[in-house]
This record gives structure tokens, C-alpha cells and sequence, in this order.
């Protein structure tokens, strides 16, 4: 590794979501139910592989929009628009197990 660099970090990547994430924005309940059981198995599967954050390729603004409200943030800098939420922020949140 180049000196100053920083060490790669594990994320777990949910992909492809935009349709059932754009099926969510528009008030379908079985994706959010897809949603959460994503975000919960992550949450458990990190703990034995040690993945930072949930990262997520939204397709569009609306499904952006749509992992805004269950926390994701934009990734800086990034080329491909990804998303993050991060394990520990999703543990407080109380959402998932």
C-alpha cells in the first residue's frame, strides 16, 4: 500500500434495487418489508465479516430520495453516485436486529 494511503474498507453492496425501491416511492409495502430484511441480514453478516456500511447504486433521483429517508447518505467524490449507510448508524437506529 502507497504510504498516506488508507487501507481498503469492506462495504456490503445491495444491487440491483432500483426497481423495487422505486416500486417503495411509490407506496408499495413489499419493498420496504425487501428493504428492511436486506438491511438486517447486512447488519448480521457484518458482525462475522466486519463490513462497514450498506452501499447502495441508486438508478435514479427517486430512488436516491427513497434510501434518503432510511438513512443512506451520498458517497463524496464518487463517480457512480453510491450511497452508504453505516452498520453502526444502522445498530442505533433501532430498525434493524
Amino acid at each position: 500500500m502507497p504510504p498516506g494511503s488508507s487501507p481498503p474498507t469492506a462495504a456490503t453492496a445491495v444491487s440491483p434495487y432500483g426497481v423495487v425501491a422505486r416500486a417503495a416511492s411509490a407506496g408499495s409495502e413489499g419493498a420496504h418489508s425487501l428493504l428492511l430484511f436486506a438491511l438486517t441480514t447486512a447488519l448480521r453478516a457484518s458482525r462475522e465479516v466486519g463490513s462497514f456500511g450498506v452501499l447502495p447504486h441508486p438508478i435514479d433521483e427517486q430512488v436516491r430520495q427513497f434510501y434518503r429517508r432510511w438513512g443512506f447518505e451520498d458517497v463524496p467524490f464518487d463517480p457512480r453516485q453510491s450511497m452508504i449507510v453505516r452498520m453502526v448508524d444502522l445498530e442505533k437506529s433501532g430498525l434493524v436486529a
